[in-house]
């Protein structure tokens, strides 16, 4: 699930172009050096880019000046560069100072290990920010809010964001996250009060489009699922969690075109959620598509043990799309290099008792003409010279 930066620090691209330049302006002395101010880029790709070699350069000429690497975190986080961003926090709290305020870095690490689903890892995070800050920063609280909502904790989600709230009661993730408790919980009214809440204050929260969309859907209320889902996804056509909320909706609806659509985006950006790839295989091979069919169950072989029925519909896909023989060879292969997989073994009996099994229908069927040939011959009449 999408968060909010815990701090939003490029709000505008003056901002951003700001922080560069104060970057280069703290890696140089008056004595040896003097600072010159490039041009402001016009674009945020170039803003972001400026930035990000600033700031490089000034962890070049001070590499233990911790403050850089939190800074550089936030742009390769913003730029979807996660394993960059961790790294550089990790970093940045190795070289902290003693009297540094550096329960932040804490707090943005939490907030990353949350989006990859390491919620352990973000929990202990989120404490030491906590206990480092005091508990002063309600963004803090909010964070602990959230990971106990993803903990199932709800009591405890709801009297962090409820205190969270109290202090900032403008911000849109709080009610968004007191929306997902309150639907989580059973309490569906209060939950699109409070979904409709976030999204008044900030109206492209597609996130909050989107958990709309999924209540709705488990309501029952097609149209309006619908009419949320597609709102979240012009917001953000690459938004994961959307398009898969979008094949599962059209998949019920049965419009398994749309449906195979939107599974297909989710794997674009997701290539790791085999569900979804199982789901959409198991769509084209129901169609009849077993040419599209093919390459998805070929990921998905590796995971037979979850699905026993892959290697059948792998061979099927080879035989009915043509393709029997060169998944044979393939297979023949694999094999001649670990003949231990087993998952690889069963397609190639699969496709080897067929492959025989054609053969033999030729070689009955050779016979057969060659039996009609004789018999025609045999069974010409004779001239009959007069």
């Amino acid at each position: 699930m999408s968060l909010q930066p815990v701090e939003s620090l490029f709000k505008n691209k003056l901002f951003a172009w700001c922080l560069a330049l104060l970057a280069l302006a703290a890696c140089t002395t008056n004595e040896n050096r003097e600072v010159k101010i490039p041009p402001m880029p016009d674009n945020p790709a170039a803003i972001q880019q400026a930035s990000l070699l600033a700031l490089t350069d000034a962890i070049e000429d001070e590499p233990r000046r911790s403050e850089y690497y939190y800074r550089r975190a936030l742009l390769y986080q913003q730029a979807g560069r996660k394993e960059l961003a961790l790294q550089d926090l990790t970093q940045a709290i190795e070289y902290r100072g003693l009297d540094e305020r550096y329960g932040r870095y804490y707090a943005l690490r939490a907030q990353m290990h949350l989006e990859a689903g390491r919620v352990d890892s973000a929990f202990r995070d989120a404490e030491r920010a906590l206990k480092l800050e005091e508990g002063e920063s309600p963004g803090f609280v909010a964070l602990l809010g959230q990971l106990y909502a993803v903990r199932g904790e709800y009591k405890k989600a709801n009297a962090s964001l409820d205190a969270a709230l109290r202090r900032t009661p403008g911000e849109p993730q709080l009610y968004y996250w007191k929306g997902h408790v309150a639907a989580s919980t059973g309490d569906t009214s209060r939950a699109i009060a409070h979904l409709n809440k976030s999204i008044e204050l900030r109206p492209q929260y597609k996130e909050a489009y989107n958990r709309l969309s999924e209540i709705y859907l488990k309501m029952g209320q097609v149209g309006q699922a619908k009419a949320k889902g597609l709102k979240a996804y012009r917001i953000d056509p690459a938004y994961t969690a959307v398009n898969l909320n979008l094949g599962r909706l059209y998949h019920v609806a049965n419009q398994k075109d749309s449906a195979k659509l939107f599974l297909r985006n989710a794997l674009q950006t997701s290539p790791e959620l085999h569900g979804t790839r199982h789901q959409l295989a198991g769509l084209y091979f129901g169609s009849d598509e077993f040419s599209q069919a093919l390459p998805h169950y070929e990921k998905l072989l590796a995971h037979r043990n979850r699905w026993p029925e892959v290697p059948y519909r792998l061979y099927v896909c080879y035989d009915k799309s043509g393709r029997g023989r060169e998944g044979l060879n393939r297979y023949t292969e694999i094999l001649q290099k670990d003949s231990t997989n087993l998952a690889a073994l069963e397609v190639y009996d699969l496709l080897k008792k067929r492959d025989d099994q054609k053969k033999e229908w030729r070689t009955l069927d050779s016979l057969a003409r060659r039996r009609k040939q004789l018999f025609d011959i045999q069974t010409i009449p004779l001239e009959i010279n007069e």
